[in-house]
């Protein structure tokens, strides 16, 4: 993930690589208006996630703290820390 931003009235959105150095393939369609949302396992997964909260630190950093979310299916913890981690 890294941050584009524009000339035209400074603003600023996360660029998402089709694949990283390491391989990482991401599925675009699991970004959705104001979530993420996907199979977890293959299109979710713990590589995924600390790629997003290091997007995401990257993308805000002068911003404050953060708050990262999660509900009580089974994976949704897992998948948070490693959120938190990246």
């Amino acid at each position: 993930f890294r941050k584009k931003c524009g000339r035209i009235r400074g603003r600023c959105r996360l660029y998402i690589p089709q694949g990283d150095k390491d391989g990482m393939k991401i599925t675009e369609s699991v970004f959705k208006a104001d979530d993420i949302r996907g199979i977890s396992g293959t299109e979710l997964n713990n590589e995924l996630a600390e790629a997003v909260g290091r997007g995401l630190a990257d993308y805000l950093t002068s911003a404050g703290p953060g708050a990262v979310g999660y509900d009580m299916r089974p994976d949704s913890f897992e998948l948070a820390s490693h959120v938190r981690a990246g």
